[in-house]
């Protein structure tokens, strides 16, 4: 099965199939954020029943990830690492977003 990325729209446009870690307003963010950004169309994907979402709720959500998946000097380089706290984010998860 393919994920069926978060569509994004911006004043009824559709602005990206997922998100996009320029969006980010922090530099940092901008050069290591590629992790949130995946975590966050996996977390609205299996937490919201509409794959449509707004780009300011989306940026939102993004940045909760990257505050909660916070990357380190050379970014997030375990997939281990992500896939054990973006597993524990979803089964804490309780409610429908």
């Amino acid at each position: 099965m393919i994920l069926d990325y978060p569509k994004v729209y911006e004043k009824n446009k559709c602005v990206g199939h997922g998100g996009n870690q320029e969006w980010f307003l922090d530099s940092w963010a901008k050069k290591a954020g590629c992790a949130s950004v995946s975590a966050t169309d996996i977390f609205i994907y299996y937490t919201k029943k509409e794959h449509k979402i707004n780009k300011d709720v989306y940026l939102n959500h993004m940045i909760e990830m990257y505050r909660l998946m916070k990357p380190q000097e050379r970014g997030f380089p375990y997939v281990y690492l992500y896939a054990r706290r973006l597993s524990k984010l979803l089964n804490n998860c309780k409610y429908i977003i």
